[in-house]
């Protein structure tokens, strides 16, 4: 198969450009699921502050209380299999090619190279998604959470 050098040259940087942006994408992830469980993190040690209090609330306040604290927690599961460490590919593989491409014409390595980083984006785009689906449902535990715990001290001024 014949190839176009220019093409494959902007073709490859283009990849190793997207591999350097996904990494970036990963940190992103896991600043912004850092920043949940801290928000978390705050909010329980709030609420065990004001325990005394909650105790004389309403029933109906209490119960959403609790479910506001359940929730809490699930987001805290949720956003910590975002930040857990997990093995990422990373290409080239130095030693195999040095080994396998050292006699290979330029355009060969970097053809396989390209390869390599193809399936590399594959894999860890695979990862990021969940990440990012798990991050989606964090915030949207923690509104729930937090607004069944407005609601919650609402009902119990009324």
């Amino acid at each position: 198969m014949a190839s176009d050098p220019n093409s494959l040259s902007l073709i490859y940087a283009t990849a190793k450009e997207t591999l350097a942006s996904q990494q970036g994408q990963k940190g992103a992830l896991e600043t912004k699921a850092s920043a949940l469980i801290a928000f978390a993190g705050g909010m329980f040690a709030l609420l065990m502050g004001a325990r005394g209090t909650l105790i004389l609330l309403p029933v109906a306040s209490q119960t959403m209380t609790l479910i506001s604290i359940a929730l809490f927690v699930v987001s805290v599961v949720l956003a910590n299999m975002i930040v857990w460490v997990r093995k990422y590919r990373l290409d080239p593989n130095l030693e195999i090619l040095a080994k396998d491409y050292l006699e290979k014409t330029s355009d060969e390595t970097q053809l396989q190279l390209l390869s390599n980083m193809i399936g590399t984006w594959k894999f860890n785009n695979a990862i990021f998604e969940r990440k990012a689906n798990y991050l989606r449902a964090t915030f949207s535990i923690q509104a729930v959470a937090f607004i069944l715990l407005g609601m919650g001290l609402f009902i119990s001024i009324l």
